[in-house]
């Protein structure tokens, strides 16, 4: 313990050695934590200097592996998560780009971690970056919870880690105006029924239901029916929206069937211009 206290006194470097000597020691589970050290753990973790510089891609690693260790040890109450919460949110920052991507990884499973004990006080950090009047504490934080999707399942729900819909349904109800359109990337848009067929997730038309008359908030329905990152051509992602689409020809409110007319328009045209170029490929390497 002297030498770890000592090394609270040497900044950066001195604080993810701890961490590092720490896991190390604790590896295998044949030494036990003490209070001491469990004191000492927490308060290098929340240690404003660490997250302003890593040294090494092991660093997040050990960091969050305290984190899990004082999961399990039930060391990690609401006030303590919400500073923890908050500590990690601050790699969503100007001038902190290798922070932020050599530990956002870490970041996520944490913030999951966190958020299946103490879901509000940590989501209220999360959204302090979300509003923020910084536009690149809003790009890393929009950043950071977005799901990394492969092309097959961008249809699927949108978060990088677990947030109980109600927490951010709550978030969105206070200031819908703002906040709707943004909820739409971490909603399940769309799955697949019985016969393979694309169907509208319930989540989504409930919110839809709601939120759908509000700024913004179809064009971001939209924006998630194209895959951000694709294989091959684009016909084969079109053309099982076209029919998902046409399933709200007959919505209710007018807003939506709006919507809908320019949407299919816009599929058609893009299927066309892909068959062509398709087509146009076919000639020119044959």
């Amino acid at each position: 313990m002297p030498l770890l206290k000592e090394l609270e006194d040497h900044g950066i470097d001195g604080l993810w050695t701890i961490l590092d000597i720490v896991s190390m020691y604790l590896y295998g589970g044949e030494n036990t934590a003490t209070k001491e050290l469990l004191i000492l753990v927490k308060r290098v973790l929340v240690a404003p200097v660490l997250m302003t510089a890593v040294r090494n891609n092991m660093d997040g690693y050990h960091m969050e592996q305290m984190v899990v260790r004082l999961v399990k040890l039930g060391a990690i109450d609401e006030t303590y998560a919400k500073k923890l919460a908050k500590q990690v949110m601050s790699i969503c920052r100007q001038g902190k780009d290798r922070v932020f991507y050599d530990l956002d990884d870490p970041a996520r499973k944490i913030l999951n971690n966190l958020m299946a004990l103490h879901p509000v006080v940590v989501w209220k950090e999360v959204t302090k970056k979300l509003i923020s009047r910084s536009w690149h504490d809003r790009f890393y934080a929009e950043n950071l919870l977005e799901a990394r999707h492969h092309d097959d399942d961008y249809l699927g729900r949108g978060l990088s880690f677990n947030v109980p819909s109600h927490i951010y349904m709550d978030w969105v109800r206070e200031k819908p105006g703002a906040r709707a359109s943004k909820a739409v990337a971490w909603l399940p848009i769309a799955e697949k029924d019985d016969s393979g067929q694309l169907k509208w997730h319930s989540e989504l038309e409930a919110f839809v239901a709601e939120f759908g008359d509000h700024q913004d908030v179809m064009s971001a329905i939209s924006q998630r029916l194209m895959p951000s990152t694709y294989v091959g051509g684009l016909i084969r992602y079109i053309e099982p929206v076209v029919t998902l689409v046409e399933s709200w020809s007959t919505h209710s409110s007018s807003n939506i069937r709006s919507w809908v007319a320019r949407q299919l328009d816009w599929l058609q045209k893009t299927i066309a211009e892909e068959t062509k170029r398709s087509e146009e490929d076919v000639v020119r390497y044959s």
